[in-house]
């Protein structure tokens, strides 16, 4: 979890892709020290801090609203709030579907922020035909809720990925 919060605060090397004030939203990149691509994406979102994570996460409103994602399922409930979990994105023109098998993490502290890290694990996992792995070092989304106003939040999504 430092490793993401680390992320989320650091402020440099960062190049603006996107910063639209009208859809309260702002896209960064960056290269990480392994050389992989890095995003971090801001947004302020019209419900508070829990209930944003759990539309977040829940798998089922995933394939509604992300139109990249083919298959998104839990493999295994480690713990009440860790779990193994397997996602593949959809082909789009010439680029093979991904996909990543990964670990997610998740806390919700005392101010109801909502901290979610997510990892790649695919060890001894099969390949799917057709599909280029994924690797996701480190991943997550972080919910806080906004200071003037409680039930909305501001959402910090993070990928640290090398598409294969």
């Amino acid at each position: 979890m430092k490793q993401l919060r680390a992320i989320a605060d650091d402020p440099e090397g960062w190049q603006v892709t996107i910063d639209s004030k009208k859809d309260r939203m702002k896209c960064e990149q960056r290269t990480s020290e392994r050389g992989f691509n890095v995003g971090r994406i801001t947004s302020i979102q019209d419900f508070d801090s829990i209930t944003s994570f759990r539309a977040f996460g829940n798998g089922e409103n995933r394939l509604k609203y992300d139109k990249n994602c083919e298959r998104i399922e839990s493999i295994e409930w480690c713990g009440a709030n860790f779990l193994y979990g397997y996602q593949k994105l959809h082909k789009i023109l010439s680029v093979a579907s991904r996909d990543l098998y990964q670990m997610s993490f998740w806390e919700v502290m005392d101010d109801n922020s909502v901290y979610c890290v997510v990892w790649g694990e695919d060890e001894d996992m099969p390949e799917e035909p057709g599909c280029v792995r994924m690797t996701v070092p480190i991943g997550g989304a972080i919910f806080k809720p906004l200071k003037d106003d409680k039930t909305k939040c501001e959402m910090t999504y993070i990928a640290e990925a090398h598409l294969g």
